[in-house]
């Protein structure tokens, strides 16, 4: 299997469930989650990203966490 089709085959429903439930204690930083558990937070994504590949993490689940609350930004409206 190619790592390309490894990524898209992945389920990442635990990570996206954690993220919901923790998105107030962390929004507007980067995490990297690997099933239940926060691999590593921060304000820089490349930081984020070394931590993951330091814990072995082959393809880390990195995401910037925006406030529950926010809303989609459209230039002109």
């Amino acid at each position: 299997m190619s790592l390309e089709q490894d990524i898209l085959d992945r389920d990442r429903s635990r990570e996206m469930r954690w993220i919901e439930e923790n998105r107030a204690a962390y929004a507007d930083q980067w995490v990297a989650v690997d099933g239940n558990r926060l691999v590593a937070a921060g304000a820089d994504a490349v930081d984020v990203f070394t931590a993951a590949k330091r814990e072995n993490i082959d393809i880390p689940f990195i995401v910037h966490v925006l406030s529950g609350d926010s809303l989609p930004f459209v230039p002109g409206w």
